[in-house]
């Protein structure tokens, strides 16, 4: 295979995982579920998503069919670093080539989960996004059982 066919083999096939993710270009990098602490009925989730196309996209929201709720929040702090609070957000909008990062302290999804009997007994759960442009689509989160702190 030559240079040149090896290079629009790479194209072809980046381009069949851009349009699996749709959202105009949405690529999720890193999706994980935290599991509620006891005693609580919200999991937390968070990830990395990479806007690859050429125009800002806009997050309107996540959804599922195994949890109750949803919602995008964001953790804000104080100057002095000894206040925080969690407020929640709308959409998310990400710029071009940009990367958004949900994580611990700062964006992160709240997910009501249907009970506190509820257990994560799969690896992966999907979640659906939908944006201001184009139809939902599915993307995949690892389900994890590290300690969360949003």
């Amino acid at each position: 295979m030559t240079k040149k066919e090896l290079a629009c083999l790479i194209l072809a096939l980046s381009l069949v995982v851009v349009k699996a993710f749709g959202c105009e270009d949405l690529l999720l990098e890193n999706g994980s579920i935290i599991p509620p602490a006891p005693g609580s009925q919200y999991a937390v989730g968070y990830f990395h998503i990479k806007n690859a196309s050429q125009k800002k996209i806009v997050i309107k929201n996540f959804s599922s069919t195994v949890f109750e709720s949803i919602s995008i929040h964001r953790t804000s702090h104080s100057h002095s670093k000894t206040m925080s609070e969690m407020r929640l957000v709308n959409e998310l909008s990400i710029l071009s080539q940009e990367r958004l990062i949900a994580q611990p302290g700062g964006t992160h999804l709240m997910i009501r989960v249907p009970s506190d009997s509820y257990r994560f007994t799969d690896q992966h759960i999907k979640l659906v996004v939908s944006c201001e442009r184009k139809p939902s689509s599915e993307m995949l989160f690892l389900v994890s059982h590290r300690e969360s702190k949003h």
